[in-house]
């Protein structure tokens, strides 16, 4: 357990990171009770500070790292799943 809230944030601190990025990234904003529903399943690690589940700024960051690798992965998968349909479909025509 963890003595002191600092270098912490709730699970609503850490949403309001990832929009952040999410938004300079161009990829869509993740709703704040998506991040509690992680930290309850334990998605995204966590400390207790007294009764409050808070997330590091080390784990804050690196979950936040790979939402949005994962996000661009996927775009990139269904862009080119996309190219793909528009070439076989005009190799049928």
């Amino acid at each position: 357990m963890a003595d002191t809230i600092e270098n912490t944030h709730t699970p609503y601190g850490v949403s309001k990171m990832a929009n952040k990025r999410l938004v300079a990234e161009g990829l869509p904003k993740i709703p704040s009770q998506m991040l509690y529903s992680y930290v309850t399943n334990k998605l995204i690690p966590h400390v207790v500070v007294g009764d409050q589940k808070r997330v590091t700024d080390e784990d804050a960051r690196a979950w936040i790292d790979k939402y949005v690798s994962n996000l661009k992965r996927r775009a990139a998968e269904a862009a080119a799943e996309s190219v793909e349909d528009e070439a076989a479909e005009s190799v049928d025509a």
